[in-house]
């Protein structure tokens, strides 16, 4: 829902990635804090993490290192980014990633396939399938070697056993 809404308002893909709690307080905070400054990883939080995290000892949030972009729902969450971010609201982010090497969407990626019922009376079935759809191989390639998916593939590769597969279509 919250992916769909900001693509929908200013025409950029976004994606949620979810980081469940373990790891220490506010671990997805974390990870938004050290992240690159390239407008792929922004986070969204309740108002205690970025007010809070400074002050109980997390080194990497103090000083406190994100700066709001915007609010958005109708309970207490903001979206910050690292503070060395080159964009200082939801809009200058929007347009940041318009410009800039966003993942699978800037490479013209479509996702055909999200996990869904499957089964596999010759193959091997795993946990979640994903297809994603590109304009042609090489744009699929290229996408694939990108410095930004090679980035979230690490995200990826450290929480989820998974293969790859390009294929040509006809």
């Amino acid at each position: 829902m919250i992916a769909e809404d900001i693509q929908k308002k200013y025409g950029v893909p976004a994606a949620v990635v979810n980081k469940p709690g373990g790891g220490g307080p506010f671990p997805g905070a974390v990870e938004v804090a050290k992240a690159p400054a390239d407008g792929y990883t922004v986070g969204s939080f309740i108002l205690a993490v970025p007010i809070i995290g400074p002050n109980i000892g997390i080194p990497e949030l103090n000083p406190n290192p994100f700066e709001p972009l915007g609010a958005f729902l109708t309970y207490p969450f903001v979206i910050v980014a690292g503070g060395d971010a080159p964009y200082s609201s939801v809009d200058e982010l929007a347009e940041y990633a318009k410009n800039n090497d966003v993942v699978l969407g800037h490479f013209g990626g479509k996702f055909l396939v999200r996990g869904g019922q499957c089964e596999g009376p010759e193959g091997t079935v795993r946990a979640r399938h994903v297809v994603v759809e590109f304009d042609s191989y090489a744009r699929a390639l290229e996408c694939y070697n990108s410095p930004g998916y090679q980035e979230a593939a690490k995200l990826r590769q450290a929480y989820s056993d998974s293969e790859i597969v390009i294929v040509e279509g006809a």
